[in-house]
This record gives C-alpha cells, structure tokens and sequence, in this order.
C-alpha cells in the first residue's frame, strides 16, 4: 500500500481548543443562537412569510 493512504497512527488533540470541550458533548449551555420568547416568534414570523413568498413565486412559475 502507498504510505501516503496509510491509516492515521498517531492523533493528538488541539491544546487551545480541545482541552476546553468535552468529546461530542459540550456543556450545558445553550448555543448563542438559540431564542426564546419574543424573539423566537419574531424569527418564526419572518421564515413563514418567506416560505409563503417562495412558495407564491414557484407557483406563478408554474403557470407559465
């Protein structure tokens, strides 16, 4: 087999970042995009108005 397609023998974790961070896990804290609230509505308000407009916009395509 060509030695540059061998299997990796040796893995060494990053030192600044890997030593802060659980394996697969993370910590119990929620992502800084995660909302809630007022916010979360205002988004979810947003994304149905732009699924309508797309959807209004595949629909005249359609028609041509």
């Amino acid at each position: 087999m060509n030695e540059k397609y061998l299997p990796i023998k040796i893995f060494e974790k990053r030192k600044d970042f890997d030593e802060r961070s659980t394996e697969g896990g993370g910590d119990s804290r929620e992502p800084s995009w995660v909302l809630h609230g007022e916010k979360l509505r205002q988004h979810a308000v947003k994304l149905s108005e732009s699924v309508k407009i797309i959807n209004v916009i595949q629909l005249g395509n359609n028609l041509k």
